[in-house]
């Protein structure tokens, strides 16, 4: 007979749970499933709901986060959720905030740290490209000139078309040119402090060389634009925001990069 009185508070208990799960769902608050899991805190239900309640600090947290808008509030917040489904969102905004603390500065040495820091980030290819620019300002100021291949172009071994090849100057990227004579110049990397032509890379055809980079390569305002629309892609989308979608676009920015040097080859 006691199972005559058992089952029927079994089937109330379990209508209780459900119709307070039904409630604790419809408020979906981290209240509302504390409560639930302080009365029910077995079953299947009760695991649901640490799920969910997992998910909400992880957005309240994330909304604190946001609000100071600090690196070290985004790396507290890693701390706690570094498998989190904000975690991705949480680094970029690191990396947006260190390079934005890089271009405050614009200095060398800053955009170095950068990018010892974010190697393959989504801001690497900008970082590079205005450390370039300084590169290029500081040792303008020095001695020779800068210039730009206007193609590929092979670097000799002598002021000859038949001396042996040393290597090749990629389309559009800045060199220091210097020692004119027979239309060939002496060129340098860009960051060459020395004016000595026994330091030179080689020679090349002064023709092939202009004084100013080309649209759509490294370093052009062309090329910066379509970095930054890329950028801006990961920024507003944040629900893609995912390391597939991060290498996808990482790979589309690479590959205009690279078509950017072959394209006049």
């Amino acid at each position: 007979m006691l199972w005559v009185l058992v089952i029927p508070g079994l089937i109330a208990g379990c209508a209780t749970m459900q119709s307070r799960w039904a409630a604790t769902e419809s408020a979906d608050t981290i209240t509302a499933y504390e409560d639930f899991l302080n009365k029910f805190p077995e079953g299947d239900l009760a695991n649901q709901a640490r799920a969910r309640l997992k998910e909400l600090y992880e957005q309240r947290d994330w909304k604190e986060a946001e609000a100071q808008n600090t690196i070290s509030a985004y790396e507290d917040f890693l701390k706690r959720y570094t498998l989190g489904i904000l975690a991705d969102d949480a680094r970029l905004r690191i990396e947006k905030l260190d390079f934005e603390q890089a271009q405050a500065k614009d200095t060398i040495s800053a955009y170095d740290g950068f990018l010892q820091r974010y190697p393959q980030g989504i801001f690497a290819d900008e970082a590079r490209s205005r450390r370039e620019k300084l590169y290029v300002i500081r040792s303008a100021s020095e001695w020779g000139a800068i210039m730009y291949p206007k193609s590929n172009t092979n670097i000799r071994a002598k002021r000859s078309a038949a001396s042996k090849l040393k290597g090749q100057l990629k389309a559009g990227r800045p060199v220091k040119v210097d020692f004119l004579q027979g239309a060939w110049y002496a060129v340098f990397q860009v960051t060459a402090k020395q004016q000595n032509e026994k330091m030179a890379l080689g020679y090349v055809y002064a023709p092939l060389l202009i004084d100013k980079s080309e649209s759509n390569f490294p370093g052009s305002t062309d090329y910066e634009e379509k970095s930054a629309k890329k950028i801006r892609i990961l920024l507003k989308y944040p629900k893609k925001r995912r390391y597939g979608f991060r290498k996808s676009i990482r790979r589309q920015h690479l590959g205009l990069f690279f078509r950017s040097w072959f394209i006049r080859s």
